[in-house]
């Protein structure tokens, strides 16, 4: 192991809760949204911005500021609708013709992430340790341990566990800067190691020793070389 757990577990948990948390802001008026595109006659997109802009909560320096933002949070909604294969085209209109259509409605992608969550915000933790103390510890415990199962059973919003990381982040890259791991993983001892583990795996199959890797090993998949097999994507 080496300091590269930093980016490997801790930076990519933090960057999968940014992930997270746009998604959750994706979904949030949604539903509000395909409502208003349903009215008679349907408003347009100006009219559906201005009214998203005084419903958000979040706070922008001006009125033309919040209209740009909602504007911007309509296309990411009609882009996310499109790529899904919801919509037909990537714009405003197909939008519009899908809320009135009475078809199906996206599936709710917040139902597995308090789940998500609680393991990166887990692994967050499990990198700083590892980092500070140059060992693992994969149990979570007292304060940590009690905020963890809020987290998974989703009694905390997730704009607040972006917090809580985020929170976590100075922590996790003074760990870093003085952990007693290496700055780059031993590539020659982990090359021996899988050598000899390869090593050991064909001595057992050959001798057909006793156990999954020698006499129980399940039997190896065919080989074919016809047309279909040689033109699969390995």
């Amino acid at each position: 192991m080496s300091r590269n757990i930093f980016g490997s577990f801790g930076r990519y948990a933090l960057s999968q809760l940014h992930k997270l948390s746009s998604s959750q802001r994706l979904a949030e008026h949604r539903d509000l949204v395909l409502d208003w595109l349903c009215e008679e006659p349907a408003p347009d997109l100006d009219e559906v911005a201005r009214r998203l802009a005084k419903h958000s909560p979040r706070q922008a320096p001006t009125v033309e500021d919040g209209i740009l933002a909602a504007k911007t949070y309509i296309k990411q909604l009609y882009r996310s609708l499109s790529d899904q294969g919801l919509i037909e085209a990537n714009d405003f209109a197909a939008l519009t013709r899908y809320a009135r259509s009475g078809g199906r409605r996206p599936p709710d992608a917040r139902e597995l992430r308090p789940k998500n969550a609680y393991n990166l915000l887990r692994l967050i933790a499990l990198a700083t340790g590892w980092l500070r103390d140059g060992a693992p510890v994969f149990e979570a415990t007292g304060a940590l341990r009690d905020r963890l199962l809020d987290i998974k059973h989703g009694r905390v919003a997730l704009e607040e566990v972006l917090r809580d990381a985020e929170a976590l982040a100075p922590e996790l890259e003074s760990a870093r800067d003085k952990s007693p791991l290496p700055e780059h993983p031993d590539y020659a001892r982990a090359d021996r190691l899988l050598r000899r583990a390869g090593e050991e795996l064909a001595r057992r199959w050959v001798r057909q020793e006793p156990g999954p890797w020698g006499r129980e090993a399940p039997t190896a998949p065919e080989y074919s070389t016809s047309d279909t097999a040689a033109q699969e994507p390995e």
